[in-house]
């Protein structure tokens, strides 16, 4: 193992247990992430490997399948990202009601006015 293996191998492990230590998600979204880990450090061991699979799929180069791979992990985390975002809104659209309808007060009335002169009118 050279260098740069040995580095990119750490910074493989270093996200995953930054993400468990840190984040908290489904079990779905673990496993994903601890096979797109396992698939990461099985690449930097074996990068021939990459090249093997891509030419299996008809996709000309290694580069080219992590790439797309790659492509579609930032499109699985972006949709995450909306996930949580929209359940955030919800929560504070929740709340803010809530403390809306617990602070209303009731509105104050016109002060009454003499209406006798238009009814006269």
């Amino acid at each position: 193992m050279n260098l740069a293996q040995f580095l990119l191998i750490g910074i493989v492990l270093f996200l995953v247990w930054s993400y468990f230590s840190r984040v908290r998600s489904g079990a779905s979204d673990r496993l994903f992430l601890i096979g797109f880990g396992i698939v990461m450090i099985i690449i930097i061991l074996q990068p021939s490997l990459a090249t093997d699979v891509a030419n299996s799929l008809g996709i000309g180069r290694g580069a080219d399948l992590l790439l797309y791979l790659f492509s579609l992990f930032v499109v699985f985390c972006l949709i995450l990202i909306y996930q949580k975002l929209r359940a955030l809104d919800r929560t504070n659209t929740q709340i803010v009601r809530a403390l809306g309808i617990m602070t209303a007060r009731q509105p104050k009335m016109p002060l009454d006015h003499d209406d006798s002169a238009e009814r006269d009118s």
